[in-house]
């Protein structure tokens, strides 16, 4: 018996968006697709690659676009909402007034408001809605490998490199340390933070300097990213038993601990790329109804220490001011 075509939809087709559809050309079963922008020049662009892709096959889904909600269908099993952090609220209300989906994905920064988790928090519990949020380092096989080797024990974890973009990437780091060592971050500490400084997206403040992060059993990140110098990035990790030490565009990495008289081993590390992994949280979403990306929840309680930290650090007034990050 053949089984329903499934149903996705992506709303908003700016680079991560686009990442996303192109990682949906290589779902195992043919599906409804359904993509949303409000500039024709995102659609146009993912058409674009779309058609890059299959210059010599046939797209094997179906595929529909349009620039308003109102083109979407009332069902869909699962919604990625790809938008920046301050329209992203605004988004899912205007979504769910009229439609519904069973499962959700967003972009981070969810919200650029504290406020906003727990009163969307409600909405989805209204809508029987489940929701993952796109924070994808603890899916990279390496870090699934380095969380079974250290085992649930504190870590001090750094990342450093130039112009890291520290306010808008470093919710990855915090919610790996948080897979990692199987703990909450309680502290986000913005003191060694330089002065903020408008991002290339318009509208949007970055910073460069050093944010530090403390769970509640004493696991530890700090991330560095200098204004100038071209310094590649390099992630260690660090416990009682365990070193590693990652050079991330070079895809290579090293790992020591203390059974082995802290022998550096040198393996191979691989940052999948989005376009590689959506694709599989959909698949595992499809069969399992579940996905190996952090809840809703998980994050929330994550993107309160930091929204209110660079809050404080942008200088924002109140749990009703936007920290302006995306």
């Amino acid at each position: 018996m053949q089984t329903d075509r499934k149903k996705v939809g992506i709303i908003g087709l700016g680079h991560i968006g686009r990442r996303h559809f192109q990682s949906l050309f290589y779902l195992k079963e043919s599906a409804d697709i359904f993509l949303v922008d409000q500039k024709e020049e995102g659609i146009t662009s993912a058409k674009k690659m779309m058609a890059e892709e299959f210059k010599s096959s046939t797209f094997p889904h179906s595929l529909s676009c349009g620039t308003t909600l109102d083109t979407l269908p009332h069902f869909l099993d699962i919604v990625i909402i790809a938008s920046p952090s301050n329209v992203r609220r605004n988004i899912i209300e205007a979504f769910l007034k009229k439609r519904t989906a069973r499962f959700m994905i967003l972009e981070k920064v969810v919200f650029q408001r504290v406020s906003d988790f727990s009163e969307i928090s409600q909405l989805f519990n209204e809508k029987k809605v489940t929701v993952w949020v796109n924070c994808p380092m603890r899916t990279y096989p390496f870090f699934k490998e380095i969380k079974r080797r250290f085992g649930p024990s504190p870590i001090h974890y750094t990342v450093t490199g130039s112009q890291l973009n520290l306010a808008s990437n470093v919710i990855h780091h915090l919610d790996l340390i948080t897979y990692l060592s199987e703990d909450n971050v309680v502290v986000v500490d913005p003191r060694l933070l330089n002065t903020p400084f408008s991002s290339k997206r318009k509208g949007f403040f970055e910073c460069t300097g050093t944010l530090s992060a403390y769970t509640r059993n004493h696991s530890t990140l700090n991330m560095t990213s200098f204004d100038q110098g071209g310094i590649p990035p390099v992630i260690t990790c660090q416990s009682n038993e365990w070193r590693a030490v990652i050079r991330v565009l070079e895809n290579k990495a090293w790992l020591a601990c203390a059974d082995h008289k802290w022998t550096w081993e040198e393996v191979d590390y691989k940052s999948p790329l989005q376009s590689e992994l959506t694709c599989l949280y959909l698949q595992q979403l499809f069969s399992t109804e579940s996905c190996d990306l952090p809840g809703f929840r998980e994050s929330w309680n994550l993107h309160i220490p930091l929204l209110q930290s660079l809050s404080h650090h942008f200088y924002c007034k109140g749990e009703a001011a936007s920290c302006p990050i995306t």
